[in-house]
């Protein structure tokens, strides 16, 4: 299995805000997949805006893969 934005995304990455350093890039999420399904990743992102942050201290993590 390996990371699906290790190879998207510049490090580092922010998936978590803690309350005590919200600048801190805290990455606590991430998504793996095998080699063959890593051969297919066309994006890899981190989605940060303001309604994300009212909903939660947590960054979602988006893929797009072409199958």
């Amino acid at each position: 299995m390996q990371d699906c934005l290790a190879s998207s995304v510049e490090y580092p990455v922010q998936t978590h805000r803690h309350n005590s350093n919200v600048n801190y890039p805290w990455q606590l999420d991430y998504i793996y997949a095998t080699s063959s399904i890593l051969n297919m990743l066309t994006n890899a992102r981190v989605i940060d805006n303001q309604q994300i942050r009212e909903l939660s201290d947590h960054n979602p993590i988006e893929i797009v893969i072409d199958i």
